[in-house]
C-alpha cells in the first residue's frame, strides 16, 4: 500500500514539471509589447475622433448643400402656371403663345439662349399677341 501515495507523489510532480514547462514555452513565444505611454494613446484616439468629426461635418454640409439645391430646383420647376386667356368663345394658352414667339424668333436665325428679355402683348380684341424681343426685334402672332 506505499506504492499508493508514491504514485500520486511521482503523478503530481510530472505535472507541476509540465506546467513548468508550457509556461516557459508560452513566455518565450510571447512577443515582446512595447507599452507607449498612456497620454499619447490618449491623444492619438482625441485627434483620430476630431479627423472623423470633422469628416462627417463636412460630408453632412455637403449633403444638406445639395438637398437645399435640390428642392429649390424642383419648386422652381414645380411652379409653371397655365395662364389661359378667354374671350368671348376663344381660349388662348399664353404659355403655348410664349413658346410660338420663341420658335419664330429662332426660325429667323437665332439662338433661343440668346433672348435676354421678352415682352409679350395679349390684345384679344384684335385677336393678337405682340411681342419685343431684346428691345430690338418685334412682331405680331394670331391668337386663335
Amino acid at each position: 500500500m506505499s506504492k499508493k501515495p508514491e504514485v500520486k507523489s511521482s503523478v503530481a510532480k510530472a505535472a507541476e514539471a509540465m506546467a513548468n514547462e508550457v509556461k516557459a514555452f508560452a513566455a518565450a513565444k510571447e512577443p515582446e509589447v512595447k507599452e507607449e505611454p498612456k497620454k499619447e494613446v490618449v491623444k492619438e484616439i482625441v485627434e483620430g475622433a476630431a479627423e472623423v468629426k470633422g469628416a462627417a461635418a463636412k460630408a453632412g454640409k455637403k449633403a444638406a448643400a445639395k438637398v437645399k439645391k435640390t428642392a429649390v430646383k424642383a419648386v422652381k420647376e414645380k411652379v409653371q402656371p397655365k395662364v389661359i386667356l378667354e374671350f368671348y368663345e376663344h381660349n388662348a394658352d399664353l404659355n403655348a403663345v410664349v413658346d410660338r414667339v420663341k420658335s419664330i424668333y429662332v426660325a429667323d436665325g437665332h439662338r433661343e439662349s440668346s433672348i435676354k428679355s421678352m415682352q409679350v402683348y395679349i390684345k384679344p380684341e384684335e385677336n393678337s399677341a405682340y411681342y419685343v424681343i431684346n428691345d430690338k426685334i418685334n412682331g405680331r402672332i394670331d391668337l386663335f
